[in-house]
């Protein structure tokens, strides 16, 4: 009878150390989930699904956080989304009620049936087990799919920079090639100024020299000129001299007679 007695007391503790690690772990649903929601204002798992132990079934609340992965194309759903969703009081108060009372129900089965409760527990151990594989696999997807879309915007930034780079080096080497262009205009036009300035002096030589020419060619006439000027001068002066004489010998010639006749 002591024997029975105390098989009966090691039953009744299994049981319920079995309901207090159910009641344990099923606080424990969707861990990740739930300790990135308590920020928002959860409880429980009743938060954004219909069972206290989460799994299939959302209210309105984690319908929307599915849409928003849709709407996002995201891999996996990320709870800081919450930040966005509006809902009214009422609504989270009705939620909560319903799932304080889903808890209370759950807790008064588990006193009144602790074998069906046990192995109910296991069910839910092993469901809780499978949703926070689950849920590890998904944060996982989640975090590789996060760091493929930063690498993603890592090479949009570093090509848009590279873009940026390439167009100002083009612009730079324009830049360059008008200022090249110019100093050649430049370089051009000089030269032009060049060559109109030797055209200009070799004209004015060209000119001397016409001038020059000319003013050779008019030396000889004026030596001409002076030489006739001379020529004539002196045969103007013998003329003179002639003349002279010819008095003279008139005036040798009646000198004589005035001498012979001076009573004349």
């Amino acid at each position: 009878m002591a024997k029975k007695t105390h098989l009966i007391k090691v039953s009744i503790a299994i049981l319920l150390f079995a309901g207090l690690l159910g009641s344990a772990l099923r606080t424990r649903a969707y861990p990740a989930y739930l300790r990135q929601a308590v920020k928002f204002g959860a409880k429980n798992c009743t938060f954004c699904h219909l069972q206290p132990t989460g799994g299939e079934g959302w209210n309105d609340r984690g319908n929307w956080l599915i849409k928003e992965k849709e709407r996002r194309n995201a891999d996996a759903v990320d709870v800081a989304w919450l930040a966005e969703y509006k809902e009214g009081e009422k609504k989270d108060v009705v939620a909560d009620d319903k799932a304080k009372e889903e808890t209370d129900k759950a807790k008064t089965d588990e006193k009144t049936t602790p074998a069906a409760t046990t192995e109910k527990d296991d069910k839910t151990v092993k469901d809780e087990e499978k949703a926070e594989k689950a849920e590890k696999e998904d944060h996982h997807h989640a975090e590789d799919s996060g760091k493929k879309e930063d690498a993603k915007k890592e090479d949009a930034k570093e090509d848009a920079k590279k873009e940026d780079d390439h167009h100002a080096e083009d612009s730079d080497k324009k830049e360059d090639a008008k200022k090249e262009d110019a100093k050649d205009a430049k370089k051009e036009e000089h030269h032009h100024d060049e060559d109109l300035d030797k055209k200009d002096d070799a004209k004015k030589v060209e000119v001397k020299s016409e001038e020059e020419a000319e003013h050779h060619q008019e030396e000889p006439k004026k030596d001409d000129v002076k030489k006739k000027d001379s020529k004539k001068e002196a045969k103007n002066k013998d003329k003179s001299k002639d003349k002279d004489k010819n008095k003279d010998k008139s005036k040798d010639k009646q000198a004589p007679e005035k001498q012979e006749n001076p009573n004349g």
